[in-house]
């Protein structure tokens, strides 16, 4: 049975002074109203459970985060909900306008990497559970984390490339989410990038990255144009509707991903002056 990770809604809130200070918004109950708008990113499990959890507000998409972060500073939606390790780093990375409601929405997830249905590698799942148990048992998983995620330390270690690779394997990324996939420059960098060289180094493989949006990435598999998702895909609870069917490895792949943290992480929301969050 995959075990399950909690992964909780981060709200990021709009900052924007007086105008702001008559409707401020500084819970979850606020949210779950008519007339409110959260935004997510397109693609993302965040989705499915604002729906089930805020079922009076509208849900918006955007692209990519970073245009939902400048909506809310804008005053163009109430909030955006996201991992709250990103908005932490967008925020001391300089985003101005936008502040982390510390109330958060909490929801079972089961994290796993998304394998294609139709791939051409025989036993891509059982191979790549045998790859996790290996890496978690060693405790590379774990330094990965540390490093990329706790320490924010961006260097891609020297992995050995496969010799005479019998394998070529395609992986599907996005390339936008630090520190898991994004661009260093005009190389592709972070966590899931290393985990795909490491495990075309134990499969034997040579490896070939295909950048995709969220939408894209997922017909991409189903297509078989790659053989697994490497934005880590978020597998959602068992309650939740309209999973893209895809196949999943039976050793999830970050079963124990927040386990370092002091704190669960949330699937947050940000809004409104800085008085409200003394």
């Amino acid at each position: 049975m995959k075990k399950g990770v909690l992964c909780v809604l981060l709200f990021l809130l709009l900052w924007s002074g007086a105008a702001c200070a008559e409707s401020a918004l500084t819970s979850l109950e606020q949210l779950n109203a008519t007339g409110i708008t959260i935004g997510v990113s397109q693609g993302n499990v965040a989705e499915l459970i604002l729906k089930k959890e805020l079922p009076l507000a509208t849900v918006s998409q955007f692209n990519d985060k970073f245009m939902g972060y400048t909506a809310v500073a804008q005053g163009k939606i109430d909030a955006f909900a996201y991992d709250r390790r990103q908005m932490e780093m967008s925020i001391e990375n300089g985003q101005k306008g936008v502040h982390l409601l510390e109330e958060t929405l909490n929801e079972t997830m089961k994290i796993a990497v998304g394998i294609s249905p139709v791939s051409k590698i025989p036993d891509l799942t059982g191979k790549i559970n045998r790859f996790i148990a290996e890496l978690r048992a060693d405790g590379i998983l774990d330094d990965m984390f540390d490093r990329w995620v706790v320490r924010a330390d961006e260097t891609m270690p020297d992995i050995p490339r496969a010799e005479n690779p019998s394998v070529h394997l395609i992986v599907g990324t996005s390339g936008i989410v630090p520190p898991y996939s994004y661009y260093a420059g005009k190389e592709l960098n972070g966590y899931d990038i290393e985990l795909a060289y490491r495990f075309a180094a134990w499969l034997g493989a040579d490896v070939q990255f295909k950048v995709y949006d969220y939408g894209a990435i997922f017909s991409a598999a189903n297509t078989g144009d790659i053989e697994i998702l490497l934005p880590t895909w978020i597998q959602s609870h068992d309650s939740l509707e309209n999973e893209p069917p895809f196949e999943y490895p039976l050793n999830p792949l970050f079963s124990n991903r927040y386990k370092h943290r002091k704190r669960s992480e949330p699937l947050t929301f940000i809004s409104c002056p800085e008085r409200y969050f003394i």
